[in-house]
């Protein structure tokens, strides 16, 4: 019997790093703790390069409609044409653009100037660094996301008690915010550090994970 603390799984952890550079101009999910599902929209960003992109897409798709009206056209324009299409549909797809959002696109020959972030992975928003009006560069990471279906009990064990521990074994964990509840988990790994003053106070905790 001993005591410890709920964290979250760090191999749960989500950070979703930014595809595209822009600024933020409005925030779906706007503080942490929040609980969000999969495809649920994070963040509204403006981006010079999604608009540029856009272009580029629209002026190849206009080349290979025009080439195909044609009943001799030059095979090097085709190709060409074909080329950068597919290269700015990359692109696109890269930045998180999805196939009916293309599609979209092309039937209405229309840039937008804004793309919606949504969420890959359900869960609850652990960290946020990002607020409206700023500006995000490629790979920083405006939120976390926990998946909080499985979290750590991580537990203190006192030295003396080290012995009694092992991998595998079946613990029982109780909470004072669930009175009379028992939640059962297995002991998965055994942290080979102390605390730093047990030099000076053997017998004080070392530290054991518990996962639930």
């Amino acid at each position: 019997r001993t005591v410890g603390f709920i964290a979250y799984d760090e191999r749960r952890l989500t950070d979703l790093s930014a595809r595209i550079a822009g600024r933020v101009d409005e925030l779906f999910v706007s503080f942490t703790g929040v609980r969000i599902k999969k495809d649920d929209p994070l963040y509204r960003i403006y981006s010079p390069d999604l608009v540029t992109t856009q272009e580029e897409y629209l002026l190849a798709m206009k080349t290979l409609d025009e080439i195909s009206k044609q009943p001799q056209h030059d095979r090097e324009v085709g190709a060409r044409a074909t080329r950068l299409a597919e290269a700015a549909r990359m692109r696109l797809r890269l930045w998180g653009i999805s196939d009916a959002q293309v599609a979209e696109l092309e039937r209405t020959r229309k840039t937008e100037t804004h793309l919606t972030i949504s969420s890959p992975v359900s869960g609850v928003v652990y960290r946020k660094d990002i607020h409206a009006g700023r500006y995000v560069q490629v790979g920083e990471n405006p939120y976390t996301i926990a998946d909080d279906s499985l979290v750590w009990m991580q537990a203190e064990v006192f030295e003396r008690d080290m012995g009694l521990i092992e991998a595998g074994q079946v613990v029982e964990v109780q909470s004072e915010a669930h009175p009379g509840k028992i939640f059962r988990g297995t002991a998965s790994y055994i942290q080979p550090v102390l605390e730093a003053d047990l030099v000076h106070h053997p017998g004080r905790p070392g530290a054991q994970l518990v996962r639930h």
